[in-house]
C-alpha cells in the first residue's frame, strides 16, 4: 500500500541540485512506503478533521480493517464508544500544546476497537507535522494485549505459587502430626506397654492400624516432597556420606519384606566406594524407594541384586536389579512422571500412588545426578542411580 500524496514530501531541493533531488524523490517515497509496510507497529495518520489518511499493513492486521475500508473515515471507528469523548479532549489538548510529539511511556494505556468489536489495550506515540500546508497527526500504536495477558498470567502464577507454598508448609504439619500419633499409639498397643490387650484380635487390629498409618504417611511424605521440590522449597543438607554403610542400612530396611516373599537379595558393593558429599537422608530415601519397588514388583521366589561401584568416568553407580514384572517399553519414557501409571487395575494389584520413581528422579537431579531405567516386560528392571564425580570427597 502506498502512502497518499500528502505524505510524499521531503526537504526542498538545494540550489543547483534540483534535478538530483527530483530524481531522488521517487526513491525516497518507495523506501518510505516499504518501511511503513514492514514496521512492526501500527501507523495511522489523520488530517485536521480527524479523518484517516494513512493506514499501514500492520494497522490492517491489528484492527482487522483493510486500508480501503478506513481511508477517509473518521478515526472514531477505531475507538471504543466509551473512549471517544476522552480521546477528542486529549487531541485538542495536544494540538494546543507547544509540544509536537508525545512518546510511548509519556502517557497511559489507550484502548482500540477491532473490526470484530473486540477492545484491546495499546501504547501509542503521537506526532504533529505539517505537510504540503496540511496539518497531520500521526500515531504509532503498539498492540499490547498479548503482553498484558502474559503479565496477568505471570501474576496469577506467582499468586498460585505462593498459595501452594503456604499449602505445603501447612499440610506438612497438619498431615504428618496426626499420622505420627496414630503410628506411635499403635506401636504402644503392639508392644503392650500398659499390659496385655486381652484378645489376640486386638493385636491384629493394632497391626493393621500401624501398617495403614505408615503407608499413608509414606504417601503423604512423597506428595509433600514432590511439591516442595517443584516449588524449590526443598534444599539438600549436605555432609560427607559413607556409601557402603548407607547402602547396607537401606538393605536392612527391606530384608523382612523380601523374606516374606522368599526373595533372594544379593549384593555386590565395591569395598572401596568413596565418601561423597550428599544429603544422607534424601539419598537413603531414593535407594529405599528403589528397593521397595523391587520387592513390590518381584514375584515370590524372585531375586534382587544391589551393585555399587565407581565407574571409569569417576561417577558413582548404585543399581537395583530385580526379576520382577518389568516395565512395558512404551511406558519407560513416562514412568518417572508423577502419578504414572494411571491404570486403576495396576494400582489395585500393586498399590502406591505412582510417586516413587518421580521422587527418586527429582532427588537425584537435586544432587546433580540422574536416574536411569532399563527394563523388559516380564523379565525385570534395573534402576541405576548416578552420582556425579564432583560429589566424591578427595
Amino acid at each position: 500500500m502506498s502512502p497518499p500524496s500528502v505524505l510524499r514530501t521531503g526537504p526542498a531541493p538545494r540550489e543547483g541540485h534540483g534535478s538530483d533531488a527530483d530524481a531522488a524523490t521517487p526513491i525516497r517515497d518507495t523506501l518510505l512506503s516499504d518501511l511503513l509496510d514492514i514496521i512492526g507497529d501500527s501507523v495511522i495518520s489523520v488530517d485536521h478533521g480527524q479523518r484517516i489518511v494513512f493506514f499501514n499493513r500492520e494497522s490492517e492486521r491489528v484492527f482487522g480493517f483493510t486500508a480501503a475500508e478506513v481511508l477517509g473515515e473518521p478515526l472514531e471507528m477505531l475507538l471504543p464508544e466509551t473512549a471517544r469523548s476522552r480521546h477528542q479532549a486529549q487531541v485538542e489538548g495536544f494540538q494546543s500544546s507547544e509540544s509536537s510529539r508525545r512518546l510511548m511511556g509519556e502517557r497511559g494505556i489507550i484502548h482500540g476497537r477491532r473490526k470484530s468489536g473486540d477492545i484491546f489495550p495499546a501504547e501509542v506515540s503521537i506526532t504533529r507535522s505539517t505537510l504540503n500546508g496540511a496539518t497531520l497527526l500521526t500515531a504509532v500504536l503498539r498492540d499490547i494485549s498479548q503482553r498484558d495477558r502474559m503479565e496477568h498470567e505471570l501474576q496469577d502464577a506467582r499468586i498460585a505459587s505462593s498459595a501452594k507454598g503456604m499449602f505445603i508448609a501447612n499440610m506438612s504439619h497438619e498431615l504428618r502430626t496426626p499420622l505420627n500419633a496414630i503410628i506411635g499409639f499403635s506401636d504402644l498397643f503392639l508392644q503392650e506397654s500398659s499390659g496385655p490387650l486381652g484378645k489376640p484380635q486386638y493385636m491384629d487390629y493394632a497391626q493393621s492400624i500401624n501398617d495403614s498409618g505408615r503407608h499413608l504417611l509414606n504417601v503423604v511424605n512423597n506428595i509433600l516432597d514432590i511439591s516442595a521440590i517443584e516449588f524449590h522449597k526443598l534444599t539438600l543438607a549436605e555432609e560427607p556420606v559413607l556409601l557402603n554403610y548407607l547402602i547396607r542400612s537401606c538393605l536392612k530396611f527391606i530384608r523382612l519384606a523380601a523374606e516374606a516373599k522368599y526373595i533372594d537379595v544379593d549384593e555386590d558393593i565395591a569395598p572401596d566406594l568413596p565418601v561423597v558429599m550428599a544429603d544422607e537422608t534424601r539419598l537413603k530415601q531414593a535407594i529405599i524407594n528403589l528397593l521397595s519397588n523391587a520387592v513390590k514388583f518381584t514375584p515370590v521366589h524372585g531375586r534382587i541384586k544391589v551393585t555399587a561401584a565407581r565407574t571409569e568416568a569417576g561417577t558413582i553407580s548404585i543399581a537395583v536389579s530385580d526379576t520382577g514384572i518389568g516395565i512395558p517399553e512404551v511406558d519407560l519414557p513416562n514412568i518417572t512422571q508423577p502419578f504414572y501409571p494411571a491404570d486403576p487395575s495396576f494400582r489395585r494389584n500393586f498399590g502406591g500412588a505412582g510417586l516413587g520413581l518421580s521422587l527418586v528422579k527429582a532427588l537425584m537431579e537435586l544432587h546433580g545426578g540422574s536416574l536411569i531405567l532399563e527394563s523388559k516386560l516380564g523379565e525385570g528392571t534395573t534402576a541405576r542411580l548416578i552420582l556425579p564425580a564432583l560429589r566424591v570427597v578427595a
